[in-house]
Formats: structure tokens, C-alpha cells, sequence
């Protein structure tokens, strides 16, 4: 755990040296945290005026009611002379001690946590309501943004909104993303095949490149004949539509595969679900859940159990060496 001295160091929280009112010292670099001592850190580099120091930096503070300052014993470095210590002193902001000493004894409480109380509830309320407002701002024009970039086609605009909303907040950038490079000309000529949907949905995703398998279920999935006949489907109609797949390594931000969810999407699609007369004839709330929900077919039902095969093939080889 980070002493007082060493968060103040490591967040750059100090200002100008007390003594030198016309000298501004600046922090250019932390350095690297010693294991072997505490406040210490191997390779810091501090400006004064045009010159640049480097060297170990041994961190103290030194107190004076509630003022503070950072004591800084820099053992420079310089290749023409033997190593000389250094020393600067740099001033705290008055209120920064206390509040990274509360920090760094997990008494830490937000800057407004105290004042809080003291708001009348006519601000809060108004607070709150601009807050909303501000939200629903934003989700307007980014149906704006999406509407006028589909030509003004209403039913690929909510296809692209729904997509988004698949990422479920963690990767609903992601999911945007991979939507943004769907050809929907190409989709539109092949709706009623749902593997020619799910090659395209797969493959401009980058799901279909072997790189982007983990390497302990790649050699079961290059035998899996769902997935080689979608390559295959894939190859002719990126040829044919002049496709382009987003880069796979987006998908690894965060460890929560998307396979299931694209396949789900690509039903819907290929069920011509997702328009907006449709929805719009929804009269309550059942109607609209049982309109969008829908369970990915064919090879996407039983996967689980090929998934879990593989797994346990994995783990018997590791096992058995």
C-alpha cells in the first residue's frame, strides 16, 4: 500500500517551490517505486527552469501547521562527474495532505460527500432532472447520428441501435463498432439464408480468422464443419461485396466472448423481426419481449456441448503429458 508521501509523488499532486517564487520546479517523471526502500524511486527526473534532473528521488515531508512541504533528495546522475544529492523542496496545496491521508487510510469520502445533507431537496430534484434530460439528449442524437449515416432507413438504423445494446453497456462501443461495417445491401440479398447472414455477421466481426480462436480450442474448431463452411461462405461473399472485417483483437478487451449474441442477432435478422412497423404494432410489453425473443438455430443450439467436448479433450491432453 502507497504511503501518504508516495501518492502525492506518484499523482503529481504538488505545486511550486515555497522558496523560490520565481523558480518553477515540475515533475517529469515519477520514476520507479524501490522495493528495497519506501519514499524512494530509481530514475525520477525533475525540471528546474530549462534544466532537467535524473536521478533516485528519496521523498520526506515536512509539516509546518497545516502547510506542507515535499522534501526531494535527488542523487543526480551525470556522466563527467561523480553523483552529487540534490535537494528541492515543492509546496502542497492547503486541503491535498488531508485528503490523500484519508486516502491512503481508507477514510476516503468524495469532496461533496459532507456537503450533501446541506442541498435543498429543490436542487436535488432540479440536479437530477437536467441529469435525465442529459441522457435522453444523448440517446437522441445518437439516433440521429446512426439515421442519417443508414440514408434514412429506418429499419437499418434500429437494426444498428439493437446491435449496440447486444454489448450490454461493457462492450456496447464494441458491438457499435462491428455494426458500423455490416453491408446491409449484402445482408438484404441473402436474408433468407441464415448461414450466408451468420458468415457475414462472423466474418466482418473477425470471428472467422483462425488468430482470433484461442489457440486450445483451435484445433477442434478448424474440424468443425459449421465453422469451415462459413469461412468458405464468407471468402465468396467478401469477394463479391468488397466486404471488410473489423480487426478480431477488439474483442478481447474484455473477457466475455460475443459468439452467442451474434448468432442471436443474426436470427433475428434472418426472421425479420427487428422493423419498426413491427415493433410499432406491439401493444403491450409481452408482445414487444416476444417479438425480440428468439434463440440462435442450427449449429449456435447445441454448440454448448461441442464447447464443453473440446474443453475436456484440452484438458485430458494437458493432463496426460
Amino acid at each position: 500500500m502507497l504511503t501518504t508521501v508516495e501518492f502525492i509523488w506518484e499523482n503529481k499532486l504538488s505545486g511550486k517551490s515555497p522558496r523560490k517564487e520565481k523558480s518553477t520546479l515540475q515533475i517529469v517523471s515519477i520514476g520507479e517505486k524501490s522495493n528495497e526502500k519506501r519514499n524512494t524511486y530509481r530514475n525520477a527526473a525533475i525540471k528546474e527552469g530549462e534544466v532537467i534532473h535524473i536521478g533516485d528521488a528519496m521523498l520526506s515531508l515536512e509539516r509546518k501547521g497545516k502547510e506542507a512541504t515535499l522534501h526531494i533528495a535527488l542523487q543526480a546522475e551525470n556522466s563527467s562527474e561523480e553523483p552529487k544529492t540534490m535537494h528541492f523542496n515543492i509546496g502542497i496545496a492547503s486541503g491535498i495532505l488531508e485528503s490523500c491521508e484519508d486516502i491512503t487510510n481508507g477514510r476516503f469520502r468524495e469532496v461533496c460527500y459532507n456537503e450533501v445533507n446541506s442541498i435543498d431537496t429543490l436542487h436535488i430534484h432540479t440536479f437530477m432532472s437536467r441529469l435525465l434530460i442529459e441522457r435522453i439528449e444523448d440517446k437522441a442524437e445518437r439516433i440521429h447520428r446512426t439515421f442519417e449515416q443508414c440514408n434514412k432507413k429506418w429499419d437499418e438504423t434500429l437494426f444498428k441501435l439493437l446491435i449496440r445494446n447486444f454489448g450490454f453497456g461493457i462492450q456496447s462501443n464494441i458491438f457499435e463498432e462491428w455494426g458500423e461495417q455490416l453491408d446491409f445491401n449484402a445482408l438484404g440479398k441473402h436474408h433468407n439464408s441464415i448461414e450466408q447472414i451468420e458468415a457475414i455477421f462472423f466474418g466482418q466481426a473477425g470471428l472467422l480468422e483462425q488468430a482470433s480462436i484461442p489457440e486450445h480450442y483451435r484445433q477442434f474448431a478448424l474440424k468443425e464443419a459449421h465453422y469451415n463452411k462459413l469461412v468458405q461462405e464468407y471468402k465468396f461473399l467478401k469477394a463479391k461485396f468488397n466486404l471488410k472485417s473489423t480487426d478480431h483483437n477488439i474483442w478481447n478487451r474484455f473477457n466475455n466472448t460475443p459468439h452467442i449474441r451474434i448468432a442471436r442477432l443474426a436470427s433475428l435478422y434472418c426472421n425479420n423481426r427487428i422493423s419498426v412497423s413491427r415493433i410499432a404494432s406491439c401493444e403491450t410489453l409481452d408482445e414487444l419481449r416476444n417479438l425480440l425473443q428468439i434463440q440462435p438455430e442450427g449449429y449456435w443450439r447445441t454448440t454448448f456441448i461441442s464447447v464443453a467436448h473440446a474443453s475436456q479433450e484440452w484438458h485430458r491432453c494437458v493432463t496426460s503429458r
